[in-house]
């Protein structure tokens, strides 16, 4: 008997019609992948299987009874689990708080009892967290795991993961991986939403492919290779950028990037960065080491830390609206915060940071027509889905809206780019558009800083190559380009 079976499930908000008629079936004891492009819907059927969303039509049946979770704690009561990509952890509690956390109050009463359970309880599991940590005290990997257990405490007999390996360095990635296999044996079901095929092909048993609110196709994955997958997800023929490991020849002084340090300051040591124009130097290692904290003090948006910016013997001022108008951009990793405003429509997002200029403005006044056009010819451009210039940008799924932070900045005038995990959460399609727009940037001549936890994207875009770790930088040489040699 089927774990979970979704029949027809159809959602609309407004005028865009999310959900179109979807399909799925999760089987007992297996590990399903849900696969699809940005703006495809797994977001918003994931909501409705954990209670946050009811469907507009459409049925769902758990264990083979009919399933309509009006609710989460519905959907945790019926045995569903869900593991969000970013963690519903109370950064200041305990692990063994935040695992009582929403149950019955005698239970965080009685913590030393609760305690022994608990503990019994993942030794049975396999699971080894230590219950007296703050979570804020925990790695990455650990507080998911903390997250899975949780969900497993509560009853979870099946398990929905939302982009499970999005921040976790490639060893942490290995061991979730163990522990879902091992979950799996225990008979435990387990829904899996992922963009990187090669962690699908590596762990699931089956896939659910997903384009434009339709399900396109269910496949056993061992049947299925990454090119059939990648034609199936976009509809189409995807062509790779390649990367020209000679870089481009320019002849203009590099970028000089050093840390000014300070008592707050995450960036240390004594260390320069050098970005050359018509390059990408990437910097590359794992979450926590201080990417955001330089990617922000470049622009001069941290407020920790500070990095003087140099060219041929003179210095960028300081502050970020100095930067901005000197060309330095900015692709942000956090669209929500920095990237956007979501209450803005796409059209004025794109036009941001240029409001007064050609195409966007004439004389002082909003250009309509010539700023319409621009935001149309970005949008399909960068593939953005909905693709009305018109929309909001609280409309867009978390992919589209990274599109159209990265559509704006490729597209302005800038000398220096900085770009902080540019593709995180985009599908393979995107991704794929993102370097080919990274490449040409550097083409023309822009000097390039991208930092990112993606160690694929840093070895594949590079022309140099850094790695931060606690805050201190250091360049790699290029026989030392290895994932493993690495440790990332």
């Amino acid at each position: 008997m089927p774990c979970l079976v979704a029949n027809q499930i159809k959602k609309s908000f407004g005028s865009l019609q999310a959900l179109k008629g979807v399909d799925l079936t999760v089987e007992s004891g297996e590990i399903h992948a849900l696969l699809g492009e940005n703006g495809a819907g797994k977001t918003t059927l994931m909501n409705i299987l954990f209670g946050l969303l009811s469907p507009d039509s459409g049925s769902l049946d758990l264990d083979g009874k009919p399933y309509r979770p009006e609710s989460p704690r519905d959907a945790m009561a019926a045995g569903v689990g869900m593991v969000h990509q970013h963690f519903m952890l109370v950064p200041t509690l305990t692990v063994l708080e935040n695992i009582l956390l929403g149950e019955n109050p005698f239970s965080l009463h009685r913590p030393e009892e609760s305690g022994n359970r608990i503990a019994e309880r993942m030794i049975d599991l396999s699971f080894n967290l230590p219950l007296e940590r703050r979570i804020e005290d925990l790695s990455v990997g650990e507080r998911q795991r903390v997250e899975i257990f949780k969900a497993l405490w509560r009853g979870a007999n099946l398990l929905i993961l939302d982009e499970p390996t999005a921040v976790l360095a490639p060893q942490e990635v290995e061991d979730l991986f163990r522990l879902l296999r091992e979950l799996k044996d225990r008979g435990c079901s387990i829904l899996f939403i992922s963009h990187k095929l090669e962690e699908i092909q590596d762990l699931c048993d089956r896939v659910t492919l997903l384009r434009r609110g339709e399900t396109v196709g269910e496949f056993e994955v061992s049947q299925v290779d990454r090119d059939e997958l990648t034609r199936r997800l976009l509809g189409r023929e995807l062509v790779s950028s390649e990367r020209d490991r000679q870089g481009n020849e320019v002849d203009r002084p590099p970028f000089l990037l050093k840390p000014k340090g300070g008592a707050r300051a995450k960036l240390q040591g004594d260390w320069t960065c050098e970005v050359h124009p018509g390059q990408i130097t990437a910097i590359a290692g794992i979450e926590g080491n201080g990417q955001r904290e330089l990617a922000e003090a470049v622009v001069g948006v941290s407020e920790t830390d500070r990095v003087s910016v140099e060219v041929d013997g003179s210095f960028f001022p300081d502050g970020s609206v100095p930067r901005i108008r000197a060309g330095i951009g900015l692709i942000s990793e956090d669209r929500q915060r920095t990237g956007l405003v979501p209450e803005f429509t796409i059209e004025e997002n794109l036009a941001l940071k240029d409001i007064g200029q050609r195409p966007w403005s004439k004389n002082g006044w909003l250009a309509r027509s010539s700023s319409r056009q621009t935001a149309a010819d970005l949008i399909d451009r960068f593939g953005v889905h909905p693709s009305e210039p018109n929309r909001l940008a609280s409309e867009l799924s978390g992919g589209n809206q990274q599109k159209v932070v990265v559509a704006r900045e490729i597209s302005r005038d800038h000398q220096l780019l900085v770009a902080f995990n540019p593709t995180r959460g985009l599908d393979v399609g995107a991704c794929e558009t993102v370097y080919e727009a990274l490449l040409g940037d550097a083409k023309e001549g822009a000097a390039i800083l991208l930092i990112t936890t993606e160690l694929e994207d840093a070895l594949r875009l590079a022309d140099r190559l850094y790695v931060l770790f606690g805050g201190r930088l250091t360049e790699i040489h290029r026989e030392d380009w290895i994932a493993e040699r690495l440790g990332l």
